[in-house]
């Protein structure tokens, strides 16, 4: 059976094609040992730790992001996270994959991904497929648009009979992790709180993850209970401390429609849908 691989800036999915769901998932960081780390640690623990196990050593690792924007930039660091996400007993050698792509990519990091896959992971046969063209697929509709909002990145693709329109694709360099930089924003200035280390960045990532929503207005009744504070939600951080959060779960989200909030100059997700449409 092929492989199906879905690269993120934030996580990697790997599983079988034919499967509902992926079978593991993975952070998509790379941590290695500071120049400080002594030679028995790494001997011991061995040279790089993937995913969760570099967020929880943080402390005594650099830590890379092989992917940032929607491409590989490390390609080292990606190979480290391909090797670690996929099963120990799959064969490369015995299965096709087929692994995401967005849809502004380049010939150059499409060439390069081809030449990693095929002369470094030996896999017999690849395919390169667009993110938003496979949602489409999923839903089953031939003529779309799909609106894919990643953590670096969110593009806004038409689909038409199984073809991306490529000339109409919109884009913006705002995505998850500006609205969990945004919601941490609003927490320290409003609650109080000092969040900044990278387990507290994490867990206000998997707040925003679990929690936030998107304003819908006077008809949006979880939001307007939340507004008149008839709804909160209390979490603890790593050292004890609680945290009780209402408006900042909607008013979060507020980035992708006004990226102004995060110095951004690009335009709104509403407005990037309008303009592919005009195209």
């Amino acid at each position: 059976r092929p492989l199906v691989v879905d690269n993120g800036s934030h996580r990697v999915r790997f599983g079988w094609a034919g499967d509902f769901a992926p079978s593991a998932t993975a952070r998509n960081i790379v941590g290695r040992w500071r120049a400080e780390a002594s030679e028995a640690w790494r001997e011991a623990l061995g040279s790089k730790f993937i995913g969760d196990v570099a967020i929880d050593r943080h402390a005594t690792l650099n830590l890379h992001h092989p992917m940032r924007g929607g491409k590989i930039t490390n390609w080292e660091a990606m190979r480290d996270v391909w090797d670690d996400v996929i099963d120990d007993d799959v064969d490369m050698t015995q299965h096709p994959i087929l692994v995401t792509e967005q849809a502004s990519i380049d010939k150059k990091q499409r060439e390069r991904m081809a030449e990693v896959l095929f002369e470094s992971l030996r896999f017999p046969a690849i395919c390169l497929r667009n993110q938003s063209l496979l949602s489409a697929y999923s839903s089953n509709q031939s003529v779309s648009i799909v609106v894919n909002c990643g953590h670096d990145v969110t593009e806004v693709v038409p689909i038409y009979y199984d073809d991306v329109l490529r000339h109409a694709v919109t884009r913006m360099e705002v995505g998850g992790r500006n609205v969990g930089e945004y919601l941490a924003k609003l927490i320290n200035l409003e609650r109080g709180a000092s969040l900044s280390t990278t387990p507290q960045m994490e867990l206000v990532q998997s707040i925003k993850e679990r929690f936030a929503s998107v304003d819908h207005g006077v008809a949006g009744t979880w939001c307007c209970a939340v507004k008149n504070g008839a709804i909160d939600k209390i979490f603890e951080l790593s050292d004890g401390q609680t945290i009780e959060l209402g408006s900042e779960l909607w008013r979060c989200s507020e980035v992708l429609f006004d990226p102004t909030l995060v110095s951004s100059a690009s335009s709104g997700i509403h407005q990037l849908v309008a303009t592919t449409i005009s195209r």
